[in-house]
């Protein structure tokens, strides 16, 4: 492992460039990207340019783009140069776009061709906004088109290069592990985005901290350092955990060249076949209620034995090594964060021996708070201590040890930008982090019980936790996604997003189809449930819920308490 000189990204990415630099650091599936040597040079290149355009340190530098090479390249010439990236969801709508461009007051853009388009009349309306296009840090050329460059003709630029005086340049920038080096604009599921500031001594810190989770280099194959990413980089999970911890092993990342999709994914995990890859709890559950369950619900048979736990077990072992070589054979470490997985889910993943491994984070937290590798995966459980990050249960229930999770560690931000009161809200009077999730510990893994703001004060003060609920209406066959409302009368309301494409192949085109249907599975869940807890009423959720980057829905716009919700 690299013990780096001081913990700031300039240094990080130095040491390992250094370290690792005839090995493949970032590429499309296909090959095409760059080197560690190439991806140093690369970033003096993108610094020449910023520096060139006025931009210097401290400057806010706004990064809009899907994954690629370029973007590693963006993010540390901002970085490494004491600039103070500010990474935008390329999901979000050009409205939001605005909002944080203004509010974090960047003085430039890195942007791709498509996000350009897409958020065009917001950009060129900004006075004084410097943009670039990311393949290549090339500016708009005066016919309007985008002067990109090739891989092989930027890389050819940077030849001239000197690498040993990169190495030296970059790490001996003046940066200090507490200067801001990202804000990070939240979409959030309870109210408007906050720029969470992460400084660099944060991010590296996480770094460090993380990688002891995933197997260590030296103890697996070296073809098992080929990593996948699929989650927005944009967001801290995929940026920490799925850029930064692996070029820390000096993995090779692999992006892919065409948008997320079954069709474009399974072609790419078969020929890169990646050893880490990181994913969010919706892909697994897809895969597992459109693909698995639906083959064993065909037949009969299958469908009887998979209600026994001994047969369902063996067919999930089945199905598991089927997945397994689904995502290429060669998987060690496949991290699932930024939601809640569903329990069946878990049970088939488990029986099915698939190295899943769970953790938990925010972005206030760069975002690790615990996690585990495959080997220490416990059902349920997001994971255990991790060093230098302290986690208590606050105000624990005596009888459940269920509480507040709070957090204190070098990876906890700064604070958020241009909002001192919910600075101070975010934080107690001895100095430790509120996450807002229900927690407990049992032998050193925490479990996560819910969100203190979502939970619901059953009629004689007992606590209910619609996540919980809502992951027995996932587990239906039809189901897409529910929600959990508490209305005006305290009552608990089920909202259900069905697949009616399948719903009509089973139970015919009629109006009522998706309203009996989701009554059965209301009064078939209600059996399972506390009388305190059990469901009220339920609606047919016709559109798909509005999600977060993470897919968590966005509860505050559902709200039937009068408080709230569309209008």
């Amino acid at each position: 492992m690299i013990d780096y000189e001081k913990r700031t990204l300039n240094c990080f990415i130095a040491q390992i460039c250094d370290a690792y630099r005839s090995n493949k650091a970032v590429t499309f599936e296909q090959g095409e990207g760059f080197t560690y040597e190439q991806l140093l040079k690369g970033i003096i290149e993108f610094d020449k340019i910023l520096t060139e355009a006025g931009i210097g340190r401290g400057d806010k530098v706004a990064l809009l783009a899907v994954n690629s090479p370029w973007w590693s390249v963006a993010y540390f010439s901002v970085t490494a140069f004491g600039r103070i990236v500010v990474p935008i969801l390329p999901d979000f709508m050009p409205a939001d776009v605005e909002n944080i461009l203004k509010h974090s007051e960047s003085k430039a853009l890195f942007v791709s061709s498509a996000m350009y388009h897409k958020n065009k009349s917001v950009i060129e309306s900004l006075p004084g906004l410097k943009y670039f296009c990311i393949d290549g840090a090339r500016p708009l050329s005066p016919d309007g088109q985008w002067a990109t460059l090739s891989f092989d003709e930027f890389n050819t630029r940077t030849d001239a290069v000197s690498f040993d005086e990169a190495v030296t340049g970059v790490k001996n920038q003046p940066i200090d592990s507490d200067d801001l080096a990202a804000i990070i604009y939240t979409s959030g599921t309870t109210g408007s985005s906050k720029g969470v500031m992460l400084s660099h001594g944060n991010l590296v810190s996480n770094v460090i901290s993380a990688r002891v989770i995933p197997p260590q280099p030296e103890n697996i194959d070296v073809s098992q350092n080929a990593t996948l990413s699929i989650l927005p980089l944009s967001h801290t999970y995929e940026c920490t955990i799925g850029m930064l911890t692996t070029l820390n092993r000096g993995c090779h990342i692999h992006y892919l060249s065409k948008p997320l999709s079954p069709a474009t994914l399974i072609p790419v995990m078969q020929r890169v076949r990646p050893g880490i890859m990181l994913s969010v709890p919706l892909l697994v559950e897809k895969i597992y209620r459109k693909s698995i369950l639906t083959t064993i619900n065909k037949k009969a048979l299958t469908r009887t034995l998979y209600r026994f736990p001994p047969t369902r077990k063996l067919l999930n072992r089945v199905a598991g090594k089927k997945m397994y070589k689904l995502f290429g054979g060669n998987l060690v470490f496949f991290g699932i964060g930024g939601a809640p997985l569903a329990p069946d889910v878990e049970v088939f993943l488990r029986e099915g021996k698939f190295p899943y491994c769970l953790g938990y984070g925010l972005t206030e937290t760069s975002p690790l708070v615990v996690g585990a590798n495959a080997a220490e995966q416990r059902f349920r459980a997001t994971g255990h201590y991790i060093d230098e990050v302290e986690v208590r249960i606050a105000d624990a229930d005596p009888k459940t040890g269920e509480g507040e999770i709070q957090v204190k560690g070098p990876n906890v931000m700064k604070g958020y930008f241009k909002d001192p009161e919910r600075t101070a809200e975010a934080f107690t009077e001895d100095g430790w982090f509120r996450t807002g999730d229900l927690g407990v510990f049992k032998k050193n893994h925490l479990y996560i019980c819910g969100r203190l703001k979502n939970m619901i004060l059953g009629p004689s003060g007992e606590n209910i936790y619609p996540e919980s609920i809502e992951a027995m209406i996932n587990e239906f066959e039809f189901v897409e996604d529910s929600l959990i409302v508490e209305d005006e009368k305290k009552s608990l309301t089920a909202l259900v997003h069905l697949n009616m494409d399948e719903v009509k192949k089973k139970f015919g085109d009629s109006a009522q189809a998706a309203g009996d249907y989701i009554k059965t599975i209301i009064n078939d869940v209600n059996k399972r449930l506390s009388n305190f807890s059990k469901i009220t009423k339920s609606e047919h959720q016709q559109e798909p819920f509005e999600k977060t980057a993470t897919h968590k829905i966005k509860r505050f716009l559902y709200r039937r308490d009068g408080k709230g919700g569309k209008k």
